[in-house]
């Protein structure tokens, strides 16, 4: 088993945090079947890259949410070469999977 390969745990806490302690997430994924595996930075410095993955093996449509608008969402390949621009100027945008299908993208806020 390779190093980044464990599962993600949490911790429920019972007592509530003051607002200005609550976690916050910077990116939401909404609908069922497909999670966002990678969030890292671009490997030539521009941008952020995200890397999504529908597991269920069904045709899916989620709608992504950034917390802060961008200025470009464009997808990508493995490779992170630019394949073409998927929104731009927005905070959300509907995305949709085949099943089974890995989708990397770059997001830029500048």
């Amino acid at each position: 088993m390779g190093f980044f390969n464990f599962d993600l745990h949490s911790n429920c806490q019972t007592q509530e945090k003051p607002l200005a302690q609550k976690e916050i997430s910077y990116f939401d994924v909404l609908g069922q079947n497909v999670k966002l595996e990678v969030v890292k930075p671009a490997e030539d410095g521009n941008g952020v890259i995200l890397r999504f993955y529908e597991y269920y093996g069904t045709e899916t449509e989620i709608c992504f949410i950034a917390s802060e608008p961008w200025v470009k969402l464009i997808e990508t390949d493995l490779m992170e070469n630019d394949q073409y621009i998927d929104s731009r100027n927005t905070i959300k945008t509907k995305l949709d999977f085949k099943p089974y299908e890995i989708r990397t993208f770059r997001l830029n806020h500048s």
